[in-house]
């Protein structure tokens, strides 16, 4: 009993590609939109008149950003404070515009800046190698590359996990 539960148990090698991104933008606004089990993840650059120049739309599902709440609450708890300015309020521009799927979200900060990755790996693949004995690796896909200022990092990191 206990040799099936360790085989259960084992890992999968999940490669998570950190170039090829089909979306890379600065951004400094963001909204989250409550989907039943979905999160809509918004990500603006706005001009200093407030116009939006660029955005980029994500849906991750809530059971998978509780798989990474954990580590991505430790992260934050690294960061240092929260600022107490809360980010400006932001309406995504209704267009149509896809709303690219993933399941992955890993963060970083160099000095100021804060970088998001997004990435996506199909769940069937990663369900196959765990019936292997030896598993195979499962190869991701390069989503978006995101990059902010810190302060604006953190009230991400928070408003995702305490929407």
């Amino acid at each position: 009993m206990a040799s099936k539960q360790s085989e259960k148990q084992q890992g999968i090698p999940i490669e998570l590609p950190s170039k090829g991104f089909s979306k890379s933008m600065l951004f400094n606004r963001f909204a989250v939109e409550d989907e039943n089990d979905f999160r809509i993840i918004y990500f603006g650059y706005c001009s200093r008149s407030n116009v939006t120049i660029d955005q980029f739309a994500c849906a991750v599902l809530k059971s998978d950003l509780q798989h990474q709440k954990e580590i991505n609450l430790d992260y934050l708890g690294k960061l240092g404070t929260l600022p107490l300015e809360e980010p400006p309020q932001w309406q995504p521009q209704l267009t149509k515009q896809n709303i690219e799927l993933v399941n992955q979200i890993s963060l970083c900060r160099f000095g100021e800046t804060a970088e998001i990755m997004l990435h996506v790996f199909p769940v069937k693949a990663v369900l196959d190698a765990s019936r292997m004995k030896i598993p195979e690796k499962v190869t991701g896909t390069a989503v978006a590359l995101l990059r902010s200022n810190l302060d604006l990092h953190k009230h991400f990191v928070r408003i995702i996990y305490n929407f």
